[in-house]
């Protein structure tokens, strides 16, 4: 058979991960739980020249990151190994990698509930906003501050239009799309593609978002927090000729922000 050093690990390509793309604040390698200042807005206001300025008022409340275990094992047979070679060993390690970034991309943006060791996705306990048209979405968009984008899930169906200005997306080589200048008072379907964007604002979509809703903020905002990395190892059971391949990690993903520059939407 040939060689295999069943101890390396193989890191994925990550670009395709939402988190990731829509620029996440993602820290590695943390030993502790992570505690994070947040303040909100301080109130500005003019001032004569010479006199005092008022205070801004702003306060602060920490968000606390703390670990949540996640993981994998695999068995592989050593015959697998050795008759399959290096490649089908990479292979499988990567797809576990890859389920892995997947599984927390999944978890950060669904609505469910910490339960079973996770932690809460973004979308849990909050109330979106119902969207009826396309004027509502640039609403939304434009009460977002910071360096915006929006994430949506895949495919969006908006009901209850009245005028033809909703644009259409159209892969046009990622220009922005165009109205197509038809009334679809029937609704609409948003397809959204990449480089896509609303007002200048980019658009992301995926699979993991709940269906039918969305997210705007400055995801730099969104931080991910992964403690000594993801951890892999392997060794051989010779019990059963295999080879057990263990991926463990600890994350934890919450926003910090005091409110003002997310919005939540929902479309019917």
């Amino acid at each position: 058979g040939v060689a295999v050093d069943v101890k390396r690990p193989v890191f994925p390509n990550n670009n395709e991960i939402l988190f990731d793309k829509i620029g996440a604040d993602v820290m590695t390698g943390i030993k502790a739980n992570q505690v994070i200042p947040v303040f909100g807005n301080p109130t500005v206001a003019f001032a004569t020249e010479g006199g005092s300025l008022s205070d801004g008022t702003a306060t602060g409340s920490p968000i606390t990151l703390t670990p949540h275990r996640i993981g994998v094992q695999q068995t592989i047979s050593r015959l697998a190994v050795e008759d399959g070679g290096i490649d089908v060993y990479d292979d499988l390690v990567a797809k576990m990698f890859e389920n892995m970034y997947e599984k927390v991309d999944a978890q950060i943006f669904c609505d469910d509930n910490a339960a079973s060791g996770s932690f809460a996705g973004l979308l849990y306990n909050v109330s979106p906003t119902r969207v009826a048209d396309y004027d509502d979405i640039i609403t939304k968009i434009e009460s977002v501050k910071g360096n915006k984008s929006v994430v949506l899930s895949s495919a969006l169906k908006v009901f209850g239009l009245t005028t033809p200005k909703f644009i259409k997306t159209v892969n046009d080589g990622g220009q922005t799309p165009k109205d197509t200048g038809i009334a679809m008072t029937g609704g609409a379907i948003i397809d959204t593609v990449p480089n896509y964007n609303i007002i200048g604002t980019p658009v992301f979509s995926s699979h993991n978002v709940e269906a039918k809703h969305g997210i705007i903020a400055d995801w730099s905002k969104l931080k991910v927090a992964i403690w000594d990395n993801f951890y892999f190892y392997a060794k051989y059971d010779a019990n059963t000729d295999s080879y057990i391949l263990t991926l463990n990690g600890y994350v934890d993903a919450k926003f910090a922000t005091a409110g003002g520059d997310i919005a939540y939407i929902d479309i019917a």
